[in-house]
């Protein structure tokens, strides 16, 4: 069956954009206080040059997140795995418990309907 929630490392890779963006943002209110008459392609291109070098720097993170993510998706999997062995399992031996449940009840029938024989015939032995 497995973890049926396989659109994590798209939310992740979205929030990294977003991290991403809000770096932009910074760096462009910085601009504009320090440097008002920066503007256009030429601000542009250096905040876009400071977030790629920013998040290069600070990847890590995110990258390890990715990759507890990948352990956590793995480990649910596994688990997930060995419960539905154990249902089966499970399933299997209750199967097991209800034909001999029905083998006892059969038996029980034989041997109540014996019981009813032999006292009848202690009952004739005796009126004898």
């Amino acid at each position: 069956m497995g973890l049926d929630y396989s659109h994590t490392c798209p939310e992740i890779d979205k929030e990294i954009e977003n991290f991403k963006d809000s770096i932009d943002s910074v760096l462009s209110n910085m601009l504009d206080e320090t440097n008002p008459l920066l503007e256009g392609k030429q601000k542009q291109d250096i905040i876009d040059n400071y977030v790629e070098d920013l998040y290069n720097s600070i990847d890590d993170p995110f990258e390890s997140v990715r990759r507890c993510n990948e352990d956590m998706r793995t480990e649910a999997d596994d688990q997930i795995e060995t419960l539905e062995e154990r249902v089966d399992e499970l399933s299997s031996e209750l199967d097991d418990r209800v034909d001999e449940i029905e083998d006892l009840t059969n038996n029980l029938g034989v041997s109540e309907e014996r019981v009813r024989e032999l006292e009848a015939e202690n009952l004739e032995l005796s009126n004898e």
